[in-house]
Formats: C-alpha cells, sequence, structure tokens
C-alpha cells in the first residue's frame, strides 16, 4: 500500500488473495460510487489483462482481454470510452498497459521502499519476510 499524491494503491500479494476473493470486484465497484478508482490485473502465465476506472461515481471504463492459448489476446469486454493514452498503447500490445495507464491518470507508480506501507497477514509471517527479503535482493 502506498500513497500517491491523491490516490491510494494497492497491490496483491504473492498469493493473488485480492485476485481470487470474490468481493474484491464488487468492492471496487461500490467505492467507485464515490470515489475515483483506477484497478487493473494481469495474468501471470498468459497475455491476459484488464482494468477498470471509475468516475463520477459510475463506471467509465471497463476492457478485459482473455489469453485461452497463453500468446494470443482476444477482447472479450470492452465498455466506455478509451483512457488517455490507451488507443496507442493496444496498438503496441505491450505487456505493461496496466502500469502505463496508470501513469497516464498520474497516478505514481514508482516508489522507494520506505514510500511502502507493506502487511503481513499474522498466519505466515515468516515465510512472507522472506519472500519480500528475496524480492529486495533481486530489484537491486
Amino acid at each position: 500500500m502506498c500513497d500517491s499524491g491523491g490516490w491510494l494503491m494497492l497491490a496483491d500479494d504473492w498469493y493473488y488473495t485480492l485476485w481470487h476473493k470474490q468481493s474484491t470486484r464488487p468492492a471496487i465497484g461500490s467505492i467507485g460510487a464515490s470515489h475515483e478508482v483506477f484497478a487493473y490485473s494481469v495474468g501471470e502465465g498468459d497475455r491476459s489483462f484488464d482494468f477498470v476506472h471509475y468516475q463520477n461515481g459510475k463506471l467509465a471504463r471497463a476492457y478485459v482481454v482473455e489469453s485461452p492459448n497463453y500468446s494470443d489476446r482476444i477482447v472479450v469486454e470492452n465498455i466506455g470510452t478509451p483512457l488517455p493514452g490507451e488507443t496507442a498503447l493496444l496498438r503496441e500490445d505491450g505487456d505493461n498497459i496496466g502500469i502505463q495507464l496508470a501513469e497516464t491518470l498520474g497516478i505514481k507508480t514508482r516508489f522507494k521502499d520506505d514510500e511502502l506501507r507493506i502487511y503481513v497477514p499474522p498466519e505466515e509471517p515468516q515465510s512472507l519476510k522472506k519472500r519480500f527479503a528475496m524480492w529486495q535482493g533481486l530489484k537491486r
């Protein structure tokens, strides 16, 4: 979790807990009823991704791409007006579209370690601390 100007950024954990929870998408929609929200996810082993943007209390943009053959991209949902820069980013067919779109909305996407707040579930603090330490070593 970290602050980015007027934005609060949340990231999922190594187990994709938020992604797997059935309550996550409805919660994003509920927050979007009263706040601007941009949320995105990307596939791990394929080229799928999706993003939503809530603005002025309603869903302004939703775009969902599936990748059933792990190397393809098939648009299965396309609602609303494209975000700034979205058309060009989709044409580039890159793998970082979520981060790049966040940046076009003015969301800071690069942080120093001391700007992050990391919460570890009590049932497994040691393994997550080890993973974070490993991630720290890899990024240097």
